[in-house]
């Protein structure tokens, strides 16, 4: 009699110690659920560009952590081409942010408006040509183009010759 009575208190705490495991459960799960909800949303983000164009570089490795306001990558704008050159001082001298000027792409026969809308004596490092480059010519210039006809794929990497209006002023591409 005695050991039945010790054998139904002890069921009877096991019965206890398991309801109260079985309510631990099910608030670890409620928590997993919620943490898993949190860590979807924090893991990725949707981004809009703020123009249509194609991707140009990103500066983060897939799995890195950003901040808010961290660059992730950077968009190539094909809507309005932009044509980077070095030139020699004599050139550079006679332009200035406005001259306007045309590009002629490589084995191509139609010209391409534009006008000058940057000079200066460094080239940035994100543009087309790295500051590796101006050893010889160290004189940078960029050159807006006018928007390219519908269907017209984008200008990334071609080279051509460059010409500016004002005078004969006129330099091949690299």
């Amino acid at each position: 009699m005695q050991r039945t009575d010790q054998l139904e208190q002890q069921i009877s705490s096991l019965t206890g110690t398991l309801a109260e495991h079985d309510q631990r459960l099910v608030r670890l799960n409620e928590q997993l659920a919620g943490e898993r909800t949190h860590h979807r949303l924090a893991a990725a983000a949707e981004t809009a560009a703020p123009a249509k164009g194609r991707i140009w570089e990103t500066p983060v490795s897939p799995g890195q952590r950003v901040h808010r306001g961290q660059e992730v990558l950077r968009v190539l704008y094909c809507d309005r081409p932009l044509i980077t050159a070095l030139v020699s001082e004599s050139v550079f001298s006679q332009l200035w942010v406005g001259s306007p000027a045309r590009f002629l792409p490589r084995g191509d026969q139609q010209e391409l408006m534009g006008r000058v809308i940057r000079l200066s004596r460094v080239s940035p490092s994100n543009l087309a040509i790295q500051p590796s480059a101006a050893t010889r010519e160290a004189y940078y210039v960029a050159v807006s183009l006018a928007k390219p006809a519908d269907g017209e794929v984008c200008l990334i990497g071609r080279t051509g010759r460059l010409k500016f209006d004002d005078g004969p002023s006129e330099i091949a591409l690299r």
